[in-house]
């Protein structure tokens, strides 16, 4: 799992367009995925478990290359923690957690 702190949403703008997997090391081989999945959320904890799991079923089950992007647009409950233990080292998802709410348009 990469994960990224972000306290504005302008600061996304300076990763649009590379793959999420240059967040960590941009000195990695540029991936290409088939599908790119943005879920932005706030305050699921009773569904984030489940949310991962079941992306996991349904994308696995295809034969394409795929990233998730989990946007936690400010939770105060314990969605980031259960991101972190439900994702763990999975390289195929990527967590942007703004440090306030910004909005579904801004996590989008």
């Amino acid at each position: 799992m990469k994960y990224q702190t972000v306290s504005k949403p302008r600061d996304l703008m300076n990763l649009a367009g590379q793959p999420s997997c240059l967040l960590e090391d941009e000195q990695a081989d540029e991936q290409r995925y088939d599908i790119s999945i943005v879920v932005p959320l706030m305050n699921e904890e009773e569904n984030v478990v489940r949310l991962c799991s079941e992306l996991r079923a349904v994308m696995d089950r295809e034969v394409l290359r795929y990233e998730v992007i989990i946007v936690n647009d400010g939770s105060s409950d314990a969605s980031g923690r259960l991101l972190e233990q439900e994702i763990g080292t999975d390289s195929r998802f990527t967590v942007v957690e703004f440090t306030r709410n910004f909005g579904q348009s801004s996590a989008m």
